[in-house]
């Protein structure tokens, strides 16, 4: 009788643990949302409407023929069964769809007024690449920075806030950003700014997201320390596209109508 009390316990306790552990993983997935294929689920259909942001990391240079790391990431989206359109108000590289919204040599607060000047937000990109903040680690030419290195994160904050405003709908993932031979600390400091800010976002309901390049540096760089050569461009789609098939089934919505027009409000935290 007391063996047969003892086994019972035992399925009891098994029955419970398995029942628990289903609860763990369903709460799980509920937080991270589903996925299949591409990482977007149902919405993997939805042609992308992709903004690529940032800096002459984003255009590229000589030695990548201007391409940077575009090509690269349209063609892992293209083969995965993505339909994939760059929109940008800027055209470098020989690949097939070459606009972006890369501004060489342009600090945070600069890029933020750069995409008011061509009110690029409003063609409402699905889908936002942002990797900024080089420009704002570095010495102007051997001088004292433009800008404070310490308020680079509340720099970026500033731009996140005001793209958000402009594209409440889009997918934004914000990059850890590569790393700088020059100024590796100050590159560190910034990207534990960017998890930060991140949070924030999320937090506020908003669909963003880190993507980490913050491992890409070393022989990933050109000779100038700061710029990837290509095979650190390949290892930048890796990193895009990774991210991007980690997103929630629902993130990713279908194209707005890009004649909508910009709100006094967003148009301010552009210009601020």
């Amino acid at each position: 009788m007391e063996q047969r009390i003892k086994s019972w316990r035992q399925v009891c306790f098994i029955a419970f643990t398995a029942v628990f552990f289903l609860i763990i993983l369903s709460m799980v997935s509920m937080s991270r949302g589903t996925s299949s294929g591409l990482g977007f689920g149902h919405s993997s259909k939805i042609p992308l409407r992709i903004l690529p942001l940032g800096d002459s990391t984003t255009r590229g240079g000589p030695d990548d023929r201007f391409n940077a790391y575009r090509p690269a990431l349209r063609n892992m989206l293209i083969g995965s069964g993505q339909s994939t359109d760059y929109i940008g108000s800027l055209k470098h590289g020989d690949s097939l769809d070459n606009d972006h919204e890369g501004h060489a040599g342009l600090l945070i607060k600069e890029i933020r007024r750069a995409i008011a000047d061509d009110n690029i937000l409003l063609q409402h990109p699905n889908v936002i690449l942002l990797h900024v903040g080089t420009n704002d680690m570095n010495t102007y030419f051997g001088q004292a920075p433009v800008d404070p290195f310490e308020e680079a994160p509340q720099r970026l904050n500033t731009l996140v806030e005001a793209v958000l405003c402009e594209c409440p709908d889009a997918v934004l993932l914000v990059a850890k950003i590569i790393d700088n031979t020059q100024f590796p600390q100050l590159v560190q400091t910034y990207n534990s700014g960017v998890e930060i800010i991140v949070a924030h976002w999320q937090a506020q309901g908003y669909k963003v997201r880190v993507a980490d390049h913050s491992a890409i540096g070393g022989t990933d760089l050109s000779g100038d320390g700061l710029h990837p050569q290509n095979v650190g461009y390949e290892k930048m789609a890796r990193v895009w596209f990774d991210t991007m098939q980690d997103l929630p089934s629902d993130w990713i919505q279908p194209l707005r109508d890009a004649s909508l027009m910009s709100t006094p409000e967003c148009r301010a935290k552009l210009l601020s």
